[in-house]
C-alpha cells in the first residue's frame, strides 16, 4: 500500500479538491473536511499554549517556564525554532489557543493557528458592575455588546485577514453555562434573578415561558 501525497501543510492530495489558498472546509462524500491552502484534506491536530512567556507564578512577575527556555536556548527566536520542531516530530501540525503564532513557520514545514478572540472575557472585564460570579458571561442583551465583538474581533482578526496559515478563531473558552467553581447556579437562573432593570433580565423574562418560574 503506497503512501498517500501529502501537502506542505500535511493534508492528504485529492485531485478533484480545489487550493483556495486559504484554509476552509468542504463536504466530500457526505463527510465535512478542513482543505488545507494547498487542496489538502486536514486533520487538525494541535497543542494549546505553545508560548514562551506562559503562566506566571500568582502575584509575582516570575515566568518560570520562560526563564527555564531562555537558560536553555537563550532566546526566544530559538525557542521558536526548537518548539516548531518538536511538534512536528510528535506528528502535530496545528497550534491551538494561547500559542505565539511566530511558532508556526519556524519549523520545517508550517503549522495551522487557531487563535483565541476572548469576545465576551474582554467584554465583561471591562464592565464595572457586573458580577465577578459570571465574568465569562456577558449580558447578550447589552446593545454595547455587540459593538464591542464587532471591534474586537476587527482588532485581533483583522490584521491576519491574509495571513494563510490561519485555520480559525476560538471566539471564547469556558463560559460558564452552568454550575461550576465559580457559582452554583444556571446562566439562565442568574439572568432572570438579576435586577428587573438590568438587560438581561429584560431580554429573559420576554422570551422565558411561565413555566420556568414555577420550577423549584
Amino acid at each position: 500500500m503506497t503512501e498517500a501525497s501529502r501537502t506542505r501543510w500535511g493534508g492528504i492530495v485529492v485531485e478533484r479538491v480545489r487550493a483556495s489558498g486559504y484554509f476552509r472546509v468542504e463536504q466530500i462524500d457526505g463527510t465535512w473536511w478542513f482543505v488545507d491552502p494547498d487542496g489538502g484534506l486536514f486533520l487538525s491536530k494541535g497543542v494549546d499554549a505553545v508560548n514562551f512567556d506562559h503562566d506566571c507564578i500568582q502575584y509575582t512577575n516570575r515566568f518560570p517556564y520562560r526563564e527555564a527556555c531562555q537558560r536553555k536556548y537563550g532566546s526566544r527566536e530559538a525557542w521558536c525554532v526548537a518548539a516548531a520542531q518538536r511538534l512536528h516530530s510528535w506528528g502535530f501540525n496545528s497550534l491551538g489557543a494561547w500559542s505565539d503564532d511566530k511558532v508556526a513557520n519556524a519549523g520545517p514545514a508550517p503549522l495551522a493557528v487557531s487563535a483565541i478572540v476572548d469576545i465576551a472575557a474582554s467584554f465583561c472585564s471591562q464592565q464595572k458592575d457586573w458580577p465577578s460570579s459570571v465574568a465569562l458571561c456577558p449580558d447578550t442583551f447589552d446593545p454595547n455588546f455587540e459593538i464591542f465583538a464587532r471591534k474586537r474581533a476587527s482588532a485581533i482578526c483583522g490584521p491576519h485577514r491574509n495571513d494563510v496559515g490561519f485555520i480559525g478563531w476560538f471566539t471564547d473558552n469556558e463560559l460558564q453555562w452552568a454550575p461550576d467553581w465559580r457559582g452554583h447556579d444556571e446562566l439562565l437562573t442568574f439572568f432572570l434573578n438579576e435586577k428587573a432593570e438590568s438587560r438581561g433580565s429584560r431580554g429573559c423574562n420576554k422570551y422565558a415561558p411561565p413555566s420556568l418560574w414555577q420550577l423549584p
